[in-house]
């Protein structure tokens, strides 16, 4: 019994043994290097220019930041003690111009400044509400009045612009050749010279018939010398506005740098009493042509995110002028959506007598869904209000135009791999304009109807003679050649979907006046299309539409695997280890050896 005892014991002691040897030592706690922060510091604000200011003056701050890194640019926000309805309630200091700043060592010091000017700053009390530095490695500081006591402790500021500069420039001296007679197209210029300590911004002038038939025109000075000024209006006679009839300068428009404005009447001025009055004696025919669409291409990729634009190249012809135009394209969503020309339209032709500019759209919501979208016409409306709108379906252009996917607003990179092609790929192709046309006689073909006569194969039935000839009748009713003579209408029908842009006669506004009446603003389409951006984007998809994710083609967004949940076992000291298991396998052993122990008899008891 002793030895079985013995036994027990030394194989509870090589667990014990082996165990402490086997577990693996404890993990030393990680060191966390302390990195100094590299976020700007404010250590002082201060407004060093009075604090009662008046239009004309300026606004001074001079601080200094604590920053490894160079400045970008700084600006200080004022925000207004008790906001006006109708008035802006706060003003960037410094926001436009950064001033030079100095550096010692890591303190950075610096000035924001504004000169007041204008309506939006009225008599009001200003305080700052936050103080803003970004160096040029990114690192921002914002120090805001409600938790920085630097900002806060900043006194506030009293603007009073009613006593400030209210007068606008004066009008000092004005000239203008005598023009003569002026036909559409001919131009003809006024001089001025004109005076205000703020400087001015801009001059105009304003001619009219004898009925009250105004033209204006303007421009800013060209030449500054102290506080006077001078510069040079161009009017030019186009169409639809001028009229043919005797012309006098009746006014003129002074505006300064504070935008105080100055109107001079030639009723109460000697100098605009003087200028010579002129006539109108041609303005050109009547234009009541529509527009018509010459070609489009994208100068885009076929796939953008973000706030990427989409951008589509056209040219038209006109008569006169082309006043508004847009490209109607076809959502995920099935809805109509437009993309607006890209600023003003030329109002000058190009070298092959055509306008050309581009159209353009962008999808910051809300605008249109993610997905893919599809040009389905193009339409254009002229000064005169002639309108030409041409689809898709009767266009061979605008059919070959390719689609284009949108990814999303919030996508900051594209696929892998891209599959954007170079703008150059997605030109009209040459053969849809020169083909098309060359197809279009085979209608001509049609008269082939002469080898349907070819009923020379209804002879046949001479074969009948054949014993098998009770099969052929059902050969005789080969009329089916005949149901082929019906169904080549379909054909007849198939040039007109493939017609030039001469087959789709655009429709003609009744509106032949100028500015009578103006038209509705989706003048281009029925009330079902839907500018961009639309507020039916936000709505939500009906059942069974597409969406975002579910757009064939379009890659659905998908989650950044995050560090935790990984539903992974762990080892070493994290999840115990072994041992769990070797205190277990120890705890039994020891129990089943105390058990035959006070189990197994001794000899005495023997």
């Amino acid at each position: 019994m002793k030895k079985f005892h013995a036994l027990v014991c030394a194989l509870l002691a090589g667990l014990l043994v082996g165990g402490v040897a086997a577990a693996p030592a404890a993990a030393e706690p990680a060191i966390v290097a302390q990195v100094a922060s590299e976020e700007p510091e404010l250590l002082s604000l201060e407004i060093v220019s009075s604090l009662k200011v008046k239009g004309g003056e300026e606004i001074r701050f001079n601080w200094t930041v604590r920053s490894k890194a160079d400045i970008d640019y700084s600006y200080v926000s004022l925000q207004a003690v008790t906001p006006k309805r109708g008035e802006q309630d706060y003003q960037d200091v410094g926001f436009d111009v950064t001033e030079p700043t100095t550096r010692d060592g890591d303190i950075v010091s610096g000035t924001d400044s504004l000169v007041v000017g204008g309506s939006s700053w009225g008599a009001r009390t200003w305080y700052v509400s936050v103080f803003r530095f970004i160096d040029v490695e990114g690192n921002i500081l914002f120090a805001y009045h409600g938790d920085n006591d630097t900002v806060a402790n900043v006194p506030r500021i009293h603007v009073d612009g009613r006593n400030g500069d209210k007068d606008g420039p004066e009008l000092l001296s004005v000239s203008m050749e005598p023009p003569g007679d002026l036909v559409l197209g001919d131009q003809f210029t006024i001089d001025y010279t004109a005076r205000d300590p703020a400087g001015v911004a801009s001059v105009g002038f304003t001619v009219s018939t004898p009925d009250g038939s105004e033209r204006a025109a303007g421009s800013a000075p060209d030449r500054v010398d102290g506080d006077i000024v001078s510069g040079t209006v161009t009017f030019t006679v186009d169409r639809p506005y001028w009229r043919i009839s005797e012309y006098t300068v009746v006014s003129s428009r002074l505006l300064d740098s504070f935008e105080n404005a100055r109107v001079v009447n030639a009723a109460d001025n000697a100098v605009l009493t003087a200028l010579p009055s002129f006539n109108v004696t041609y303005i050109g025919e009547p234009d009541n042509s529509p527009p018509e669409f010459v070609t489009a291409r994208f100068l885009s990729p076929q796939i953008i995110w973000g706030q990427q634009e989409v951008l589509v190249e056209w040219r038209a012809r006109d008569d006169s002028e082309i006043q508004d135009m847009v490209v109607i394209l076809e959502g995920p969503d099935g809805e109509e959506y437009v993309m607006y020309n890209r600023g003003l339209i030329p109002r000058t032709k190009d070298a092959d007598g055509l306008f050309t500019s581009i159209a353009f759209t962008h999808f910051e919501p809300p605008a249109g869904p993610d997905g893919t979208y599809a040009v389905t016409g193009i339409a254009f409306r002229d000064i005169y209000y002639n309108i030409s709108v041409v689809n898709a379906e009767d266009n061979c252009i605008l059919a070959s135009l390719p689609t284009f996917t949108f990814l999303g607003y919030w996508v900051t990179e594209p696929p892998a791999p891209t599959a954007a092609p170079k703008p150059s790929e997605t030109e009209v192709p040459a053969v849809c304009q020169t083909a098309a046309p060359t197809e279009s006689p085979v209608p001509t073909e049609t008269a082939l109807p002469t080898e349907t006569a070819v009923p020379t194969e209804t002879a046949l039935p001479t074969e009948t003679a054949v014993p098998t000839e009770t099969a052929l009748p059902t050969e005789t009713a080969v009329p089916t050649e005949t149901t082929t003579a019906t169904a080549t209408p379909t054909s007849t029908e198939a040039p007109t979907a493939s017609a030039p842009p001469e087959t789709a006669p655009p429709t003609q506004s009744t509106e032949p006046v100028p500015g009578e009446t103006e038209p509705e603003p989706t003048w281009w389409a029925t009330p079902t299309v839907h500018p961009v951006p639309s507020e039916s984007a936000t709505q939500p998809a009906t059942p069974g539409s597409p969406s975002a994710s579910s757009t064939a083609g379009v890659p659905a967004a998908t989650a950044a695997p995050t560090d935790g949940g990984t539903g992974l076992a762990t080892t070493g000291t994290d999840g115990g280890g072994p041992w769990p298991i070797f205190l277990a396998g120890s705890s039994l052993l020891l129990g089943a050896a105390l058990f035959l122990g006070r189990r197994m008899p001794t000899k005495s008891q023997k």
